[in-house]
């Protein structure tokens, strides 16, 4: 279990996106796929013996790189001697990093993760007046413009974060596509930075799911006061969408850039190319030609096979999941005449989850 676990960070998935890579331009075959299949292991079982070593995940992922990752030494091993002469390669260097682009482009992806979560969790908390104002002493013209008002006002305020939010994308399109080169500098620093903030973005995560399974206690307890309880559920809810979509952009912001990046031209230089993403890979980052290859197995969304299909299941059962949210609210609350909004609700963020699952964000 713990071998498990500990294969499961980020430098194993560093090997398998350099494998990916190495072998995307050889033909789909069942040959290829065994020999993926076998290489992978091998590669699973290396990594796990230096991990129980005491290196780190980098280290590692450099180890066993630099020990598997030349395919032409282990073609004829694999069966893939015949194959492998049909590769193609590609003929774009890819695309250079400073420093500075480097701290913009981490900059420019946090502010858009909170700026998303923000947009979020407004529209999720917008119909929380019509659930608290009966404990206000209004009257009920007073009641309903502030219930309206909240909803329109908080979604209108959601909405605009959002807009504004998929603005700062638009600089760092080619992250999707183009292979990239990271200097010394940018790598160093890049890989510090990544250190410094893989456990508060870990930290994140589990906040919201932490709040997110606590949110149904409001209801069941009654508390913190009778009549505001739905409004504390939707208050959960909404943060802890928050720290979940800040804590996804931030690491996945860090693995497209080390997928896709190398050291710098001249970096390492003397070697085969295989040797070159070894030297990539210990450092963090992969190879700059293996992540084009990697970038053209993508879809049209951006994103890999694999991730398109999780977010279509996903979206799939949304509104079965929104049934569920509405029939169990409804029963433990018997507040029939207000349940429906969420439907409201979940009609407002489908879109955007829509475009946020069609980006790959």
């Amino acid at each position: 279990m713990e071998e498990s676990e500990e294969r499961e960070g980020i430098g194993m998935e560093i090997i398998e996106s350099y494998l990916d890579s190495m072998l995307g331009k050889l033909p789909d075959t069942p040959e290829l796929r065994k020999a993926r299949n076998e290489l992978l292991q091998m590669m699973e079982d290396k990594f796990g013996e230096l991990i129980e070593e005491g290196k780190s995940e980098n280290e590692a992922a450099g180890t066993v790189i630099a020990e598997f990752g030349n395919l032409e030494e282990l073609a004829e091993s694999l069966g893939l001697r015949e194959l492998l002469g049909k590769r193609e390669i590609p003929k774009n260097p890819g695309r250079v990093l400073s420093l500075e682009e480097t701290e913009r482009c981490l900059r420019d992806f946090t502010l858009r993760a909170v700026l998303t979560g923000i947009g979020l969790m407004l529209i999720i908390i917008s119909p929380m007046a019509f659930f608290f104002s009966d404990e206000l002493p209004l009257s009920d013209f007073s009641e309903d413009t502030l219930e309206m008002s909240f909803l329109f006002v908080l979604s209108a305020l959601g909405g605009g974060f959002l807009i504004y939010a998929s603005f700062l994308k638009k600089d760092w399109e080619f992250l999707k596509t183009d292979a990239l080169s990271l200097g010394k500098d940018a790598l160093d620093g890049l890989r510090a930075r990544w250190e410094k903030d893989k456990t508060a973005i870990t930290l994140c995560h589990a906040v919201g799911i932490a709040l997110l399974i606590l949110s149904p206690l409001p209801v069941v307890t009654e508390l913190p006061r009778e009549g505001f309880e739905i409004s504390f559920f939707l208050l959960l809810v909404g943060i802890g969408v928050f720290f979940l979509i800040l804590a996804a952009a931030r690491r996945k912001i860090y693995k497209r850039i080390f997928r896709q990046s190398s050291c710098a031209p001249g970096e390492g230089s003397g070697g085969t190319g295989e040797a070159k993403s070894a030297l990539s890979l210990e450092q963090g980052s992969p190879d700059r030609r293996e992540g084009e290859a990697y970038g053209s197995r993508r879809d049209e969304s951006g994103h890999s096979p694999e991730q398109a299909g999780m977010a279509r299941t996903v979206l799939s059962c949304y509104w079965q999941t929104i049934g569920c949210i509405y029939l169990c609210w409804s029963f433990l609350s018997f507040d029939w005449g207000r349940t429906w909004l969420i439907f409201v609700v979940g009609a407002a963020l489908f879109p955007f989850l829509r475009i946020m699952a069609d980006r790959g964000i």
